[in-house]
């Protein structure tokens, strides 16, 4: 009897297989992106019917839908889309939830697709492997690397440094991490526990220095006043939360250009100013110290600001090229002098604004690489839609071209709605500042300027 129910089994796995070779290389008739879907039941049901021999029939799935992927992965031309992928590895991961490389393999790939599931297939890994350190170093990496949050990248290294058999790098980065968003005290804590545990007395070394150098910040914070950055004005004035009032900032010698100026160039400048420092300001703390004059005639306060990681902003944007140097009146001879050589190192280099004719072009695929920066994104415009106040210039719903490019309502006396409508199945190019909004790679267009028709 239970040699005939594994022939049967196994005549029915091979028939599946060929069946999911059929069905997974068909492509949809309609539409210009093919797209796959792939329908299993629940792993705990295929658990069942599998009468043990689970872990060869989820290989066998596995096997079969990785050879598809990976053949059409590079292919730039026929953009896919992957819906099932991480249905097929919760189902695999469920049949046999002893292969961990079933669970790291699920989750690189499912990353591409949506990092929030890749998170949920490797934290269900942990589940079962507990002491499993990878797993939450990858968990951290996606954080890292697909959404630019260090915070809660440090943290995930953080309790894979507290697993067995982890590399010296993890607790590493946990702290680089924690410091790069100024959680001093959390860096110090994992480099510490490492430093204490470990008996290689060069890595002893290394961390000692490391812990040494964060000290030092945490000294540099005494003689500073750390608020809250409520709003962005433009790309030298914030408002902050100090005392519990709502105060004005201006940054002391930085002059960024005029957002409402009459010159539609000058304009786009002040605009793209405003957004690199909403991208490292807008929502965060920061810490500040107020000028020998403490307000200007506007009555907004004067003074000097550095981020979380104490990164020295006033330097950081005229270094960046989206601002100048404002030397017209005095303050700190050192700072002014920096501030001087800043400028001239960017427009030397084409930083930023000095740069905005000469800059990068990528597809969307690429945009990891290049956030907080202006950038032309090359795309084809699948689809142009209003949805309240802002209208959407949409990417090609590929997994691997997930972009947008978006209008708000002040800027459509701007545009032609004609003009719009017109981008629909266009291949284009989008000028402006790189960011993400909401796991999203975003440009916002200010200006018809900043698109051109390839077609």
């Amino acid at each position: 009897m239970k040699k005939f129910i594994i022939i049967a089994l196994t005549t029915t796995l091979i028939i599946s297989a060929v069946f999911l070779n059929i069905e997974l290389g068909k492509k949809k008739t309609f539409g210009k992106s093919p797209e796959v879907f792939l329908y299993l039941p629940s792993g705990k049901y295929l658990d069942f019917i599998s009468v043990g021999y689970n872990s060869f029939f989820g290989d066998l799935l596995l096997a079969q839908a990785l050879i598809y992927f990976g053949r059409h992965y590079y292919e730039q031309e026929r953009q896919f889309s992957y819906p099932w992928l991480y249905h097929l590895f919760d189902v695999v991961t469920d049949m046999d939830p002893h292969n961990k490389e079933a669970f790291l393999m699920g989750g690189r790939l499912t990353a591409l697709v949506d990092v929030e599931k890749s998170a949920t297939l490797l934290l269900k890994g942990m589940k079962h492997h507990p002491n499993y350190w990878k797993f939450p170093h990858l968990i951290g990496y996606n954080y890292f690397y697909y959404l630019d949050d260090y915070y809660n990248a440090a943290k995930y290294y953080e309790i894979a440094s507290k697993m067995p058999g982890h590399p010296p790098y993890v607790p590493s980065l946990s702290g680089k991490f924690y410091r790069d968003v100024g959680k001093f005290e959390e860096a110090i804590r994992v480099l510490k526990n490492f430093y204490e545990s470990t008996e290689d007395e060069r890595l002893r070394r290394d961390f000692k220095e490391d812990i040494e150098r964060i000290q030092e910040l945490i000294e540099e914070t005494k003689d500073k006043i750390k608020v809250f950055v409520e709003k962005v004005y433009d790309g030298d004035t914030i408002g902050i939360i100090l005392n519990g009032k709502d105060e004005k900032l201006r940054l002391i010698g930085v002059n960024s250009p005029e957002i409402f100026d009459e010159k539609e160039e000058v304009s786009l400048m002040g605009k793209i100013a405003e957004e690199f420092t909403a991208f490292h300001l807008q929502n965060k703390n920061i810490y500040i110290k107020l000028g020998k004059e403490k307000r200007d005639s506007y009555d907004r306060l004067l003074a000097y600001v550095w981020l979380e990681n104490l990164t020295f902003f006033n330097e950081f944007i005229i270094e960046q090229g989206y601002a100048n140097a404002f030397t017209k009146y005095p303050f700190n001879i050192e700072y002014k002098k920096n501030f001087i050589d800043a400028e001239k190192k960017a427009k030397e280099e084409k930083r930023g604004l000095w740069g905005f004719e000469d800059v990068v072009t990528l597809k969307p695929q690429d945009s990891v690489f290049l956030l907080g920066r202006i950038v032309k994104m090359k795309y084809r415009c699948h689809k142009v839609s209003k949805h309240g106040y802002i209208t959407y210039l949409y990417s090609d719903p590929s997994y691997r071209a997930k972009f947008q490019a978006v209008i708000f309502e002040d800027d459509f006396i701007h545009f032609m709605e004609d003009f719009l409508k017109s981008l629909e199945g266009k291949n284009i190019k989008v000028h402006g500042f790189l960011k993400f909004y909401k796991n999203i790679p975003q440009i916002r267009v200010f200006y018809p300027s900043q698109i051109e028709i390839e077609d």
